[in-house]
């Protein structure tokens, strides 16, 4: 028998989407590696986790980008976070 512990993707897109309503926050960027933890996790792992999660955003009409850290790799996830969130996703108007 094979028993699996932890949050199912489902779980963890209502987790993120419960903190998104509790700061009422509307826009969001989703930042991912499509190569990391791979060997812990399988192939596809993030895929599937995200897509529960945009599934769950679209349908709490939050807006949302995605990056790609794996695509950046030459530059460091500071500077990538600096150049892409910006003020897109900032609270400044």
């Amino acid at each position: 028998m094979t028993t699996r512990t932890g949050f199912s993707f489902a779980g963890i897109a209502t987790t993120i989407s419960e903190i998104l309503n509790k700061f009422n926050w509307r826009k969001v960027l989703l930042l991912f590696d499509r190569d990391a933890y791979e060997s812990v996790a399988g192939h596809h792992t993030c895929y599937l986790a995200m897509s529960s999660l945009i599934g769950l955003l679209k349908t709490n009409n939050v807006s949302y980008g995605t990056f790609d850290l794996g695509q950046n790799r030459r530059f460091t996830l500071r500077d990538n976070l600096r150049s892409k969130i910006g003020l897109d996703y900032g609270d400044a108007e």
